[in-house]
């Protein structure tokens, strides 16, 4: 690709800017990272969900959806809202 497009300009470049809805707040992605932006006990119970998923990840059965993926990586916020 360098070769093909060799000069500065020839590329656009752009900083990857995502958010996940959560309680009613814009989360930046990757939500794991930024919890801190929730409020204290939201806090408490993402990081209750993470752990959950990261003792019961090989006991989970392999996900059949993005859905139950990210459940089983990441544990059950049930305050967060999906598209």
């Amino acid at each position: 690709m360098n070769q093909a497009l060799p000069g500065e300009h020839d590329w656009f470049v752009h900083e990857r800017v995502s958010y996940v809805r959560s309680k009613g707040f814009w989360v930046p992605y990757p939500y794991q990272n930024n919890i801190s932006m929730l409020p204290k006990e939201e806090q408490v119970i993402a990081l209750d969900g993470m752990i959950d998923a990261a003792v019961n990840f090989h006991a989970a059965p392999k996900p059949k959806t993005f859905d139950e993926w990210i459940i089983k990586h990441m544990g059950i916020d049930t305050g967060t809202e999906r598209c």
